[in-house]
């Protein structure tokens, strides 16, 4: 009997039932915004940091695949460099440096409408970051942006030449760019 007890105890502490370490923790990913006021919650969604250039380049991308008129894909996203204790980011995009907002249209790799922020009372850019108990951080935002058509104006665009977005959050887990081809 003694050794029927140690035998379980062996066999349970080696599947790590016993050491207060948890199995990977699941973590509640979103990205989600109202475009003209219809909300939309998107498939994809990535925040990556990386040194292409040798600053900290912040890249949060969230893509839509409409399957009604697959391979229509929405995308919004954002770039920056990325300071850690900086909080507040510009939408509208500055030249100089390839940072701010985009939202495009896509039939498949092909572009269909691309439509770059305008100065607005109402843009917005907040980014906070949690580490987690298991080192990953995560990045919890807030946004808001009015875009204009400036390119790929066709008969498949499935937005008006203005698109107001407003009330976007997101929640996504920080990947590091050298990660992602591993």
């Amino acid at each position: 009997m003694f050794l029927t007890i140690v035998f379980l105890l062996l066999f349970i502490s080696s599947c790590g039932l016993l050491d207060g370490k948890t199995k990977e923790e699941k973590i509640d990913e979103y990205f989600r915004a109202e475009l003209n006021g219809a909300m939309v919650e998107f498939d994809t969604k990535y925040a990556i940091i990386g040194a292409p250039r040798g600053t900290d380049w912040l890249g949060v991308l969230a893509f839509k695949l409409d399957s009604t008129r697959y391979p229509y894909v929405l995308n919004i996203s954002f770039s920056h460099n990325y300071v850690e204790t900086r909080t507040e980011y510009n939408i509208v995009r500055d030249s100089a440096d390839f940072s701010g907002a985009s939202f495009t249209e896509l039939d498949g790799d092909a572009i269909i409408a691309r439509y770059n922020p305008i100065e607005d009372e109402n843009n917005r850019l907040e980014i906070l970051s949690d580490t987690l108990d298991s080192g990953k951080v995560v990045l919890v935002g807030s946004f808001a942006m009015k875009v204009v058509v400036y390119g790929g104006n066709n008969q498949y665009r499935q937005y008006p030449d203005t698109v107001v977005v407003t009330n976007g959050t997101f929640r996504i887990v920080l990947q590091q760019f050298d990660d992602l081809n591993k």
